[in-house]
Order: structure tokens, then sequence, then C-alpha cells
């Protein structure tokens, strides 16, 4: 029975994409087909529907900067410094910093009309301060009973 399912699926599956080259073949059709025969989109006689997804390893573009450096005449050190500190470190944090403050911004401002009392607006603030009055606190009786801890305790009952 699995098998029936499965190639009913394949059939509805096959019949699907051919619509969807029929419907990309009419689009073409009426935008005047202005491809020519070298066009990346058709190879080996079928159309790709989609863009191809680009390369975004890393390896290619730190290859690409230890080469350029190396032709600059560059020493090793400079090498380490900028190609793998500067671009895999520095530059990675900085984004990733500048996404996550932009982000926060972009919601602040769609946002900012919709607070009923300031008070909404320093949960986060308030988060902070209980989590590091409670860090605190575990700290502080963990650093008091550190010679109970580290002592032998002496037994409630007679050993023998």
């Amino acid at each position: 029975m699995a098998t029936t399912d499965d190639d009913e699926h394949m059939q509805r599956l096959l019949e699907l994409q051919r619509r969807e080259i029929e419907i990309l073949r009419a689009t073409r059709e009426l935008e005047g087909d202005n491809t020519s025969d070298d066009d990346e989109y058709e190879r080996g006689g079928h159309l790709s529907l989609r863009p191809t997804v680009p390369d975004m390893r890393f390896e290619k573009q730190f290859e690409r900067s230890v080469r350029e450096l190396k032709e600059s005449g560059a020493s090793t050190m400079t090498i380490f410094l900028s190609a793998v500190i500067k671009d895999q470190v520095i530059m990675q944090f900085i984004t990733g910093f500048t996404w996550c403050v932009a982000g926060h911004a972009w919601k602040w401002y769609r946002l900012r009309g919709q607070r009923v009392n300031n008070k909404e607006s320093f949960v986060f603030l308030r988060g902070i301060k209980h989590g590091l009055t409670r860090w605190a606190t575990t700290a502080y009786s963990t650093l008091v009973n550190i010679p109970a801890l580290t002592t032998t305790p002496t037994p409630a009952y007679p050993v023998e």
C-alpha cells in the first residue's frame, strides 16, 4: 500500500513541476523572451526554475584574502592578523552586533506607540537587574559558606 501512495505522490509532484514549467514558459513568451542561447537559466535543454544558491562558504574568501596579502608581500603575522583575526573574528562580531542593535531599534520603532505605560519599556532592564541580584546572592552565600564546605564535619553519633 505504501508504494501506491508513493506512486501517487510522485505523479502529483511531476504534474506540479510540469505546470510550473508551462507557466514559466508562458510568462517568458508574454515578456518577449529576450533570453539568449547561452543564458544561464537554460542548461542542457531544460529550464532551471530557481537561481543557483551562491557559495557562502568562507574558504574561497579566506583563500583569496591570503593570496592577495601574499602577492602584496605581507608577512605571516600580518596575514594572520588581517585574514584571521580581522576578517573572521572582529568583522563577524561587528556585523552580528550591528544586526542585533538594528533589529532591536526596528522593533522599538514599530512598537513605540503601542506601549500603555513606561513600566513595560523597562522590563528587559528589570530582568537584568533580577538576574544580577540573584547571581550576587548565590555568589555571596557560596563564598560565606566555603569554610563550612571544606572542613570535615564531625558525625552526630559515636563512631567506634
